[in-house]
């Protein structure tokens, strides 16, 4: 009998999950989650996961562009590493583009992409030629680069893809 049971219980789950169309995308909806995914193009507007109480609200949108770091090269004399960053719509030119606060470092090959609707960058290296591990988060609230984590290597002038909220 707990067999039937645990077995309805299962069919009865399976027939919970659903898809619900959206503009540019769907959500894949259990009884609990809603996981959001975007036609190729287009992000969604936060979390790659919401509770499905709160999928309503959820958008697949034009993706940003973010400029991160960088260095600028002066020949005959010494390069400039940058710590700047900028934000700008990579669909329309008229929507441009604000400047961020600055990175709490200046390195050049930093990689990055966007993770749950933050803008995450990691690595790099500064004008000494040191490679570093370390990532960053761009707080909204706080209107700061924040520490995320360190990667297990380091790296720079990394090639990346972002894929159900991870940097690949």
């Amino acid at each position: 009998m707990k067999v039937f049971i645990m077995l309805a219980c299962v069919a009865l789950g399976l027939a919970i999950a659903e898809n619900i169309e959206i503009d540019n995308g769907s959500l894949a909806c259990d009884d609990s989650i809603c996981r959001v995914v975007c036609d190729y193009g287009f992000i969604p507007s936060g979390p790659y996961a919401v509770p499905l109480a709160e999928s309503g609200g959820v958008v697949c949108e034009w993706p940003v562009g973010v400029v991160t770091g960088g260095y600028n090269r002066a020949y005959g004399g010494e390069d400039t590493f940058l710590a700047s960053t900028e934000v700008y719509s990579i669909v329309r030119s008229e929507e441009r583009n604000s400047q961020l606060p600055e990175l709490p470092v200046e390195r050049k090959g930093m990689f990055g992409g966007w993770v749950g609707g933050l803008a995450v960058v990691c690595g790099g290296e500064d004008a000494q030629g040191v490679v570093y591990s370390e990532c960053f988060y761009f707080s909204i609230s706080d209107r700061i680069w924040l520490f995320l984590q360190d990667l297990e290597v380091e790296r720079s002038f990394a090639s990346v893809v972002t894929l159900d909220g991870c940097l690949w």
